[in-house]
């Protein structure tokens, strides 16, 4: 398999993972308070939204970390920082040790014999390794208007050069991305701000 194949998969999950966190955005506008707002994932439990979002996935390919309050939302003057999901696409089995997210300041683990959904194959391989991530976020406008959350922003990396399962990208509040110290590459197309003070 080429890396153009293992890149189309993350695309496909990005889009899923986008598409989902939309649709509970316009779900929020129709119910409660008539607001789009964006889920503030705050379940811990490693595989949780995965689980929940996407209804068909390899767990022996695919694993989902999170970390509260750790994305900066000062974009939205006064607004709470919201917590960061980690998706980590492994396509030659499950880590069998630990995941460090350096950026979050999280170290996470994937053990298969506890972690893992049935069927999961464990791994030492850290080749062709990518990460997408997603966090809530609040708009200038917003925060003027007593909205919160109004917005999200996502990115993906791909691995490049170190190989390891060592993640330090970042996104900013802003919506740039910033490459790993473990040399994890910035996906240019695949880096998103949903800032409805600009749209």
């Amino acid at each position: 398999i080429t890396s153009g194949a293992y890149e189309s998969n993350v695309r496909n999950m990005y889009g899923l993972i986008k598409n989902e966190v939309t649709a509970q955005a316009v779900k929020a506008a129709m119910s409660g308070d008539f607001l789009e707002t964006y889920p503030n994932p705050e379940i811990t439990t490693e595989n949780h939204y995965l689980k929940k979002w996407v209804a068909d996935y390899d767990p022996s390919a695919w694993s989902q970390f999170q970390v509260p309050t750790k994305y900066d939302n000062s974009g939205g003057p006064g607004a709470t920082d919201t917590h960061l999901l980690l998706f980590m696409y492994h396509p030659h089995g499950q880590p069998n040790a630990a995941i460090e997210w350096t950026f979050a300041g999280a170290t996470g683990k994937l053990t298969p014999a506890t972690n893992a959904a049935p069927g999961a194959t464990s791994s030492t391989s850290t080749e062709d390794l990518y990460w997408i991530s997603y966090a809530p976020r609040t708009s200038i406008r917003g925060a003027a208007v007593g909205r919160i959350n109004d917005g999200f922003v996502m990115s993906a990396w791909k691995s490049a050069g170190t190989e390891d399962w060592t993640f330090g990208g970042s996104i900013d509040n802003a919506g740039a991305c910033a490459d790993g110290l473990s040399t994890e590459e910035c996906i240019d197309d695949l880096t998103y701000i949903l800032n409805p003070a600009a749209d």
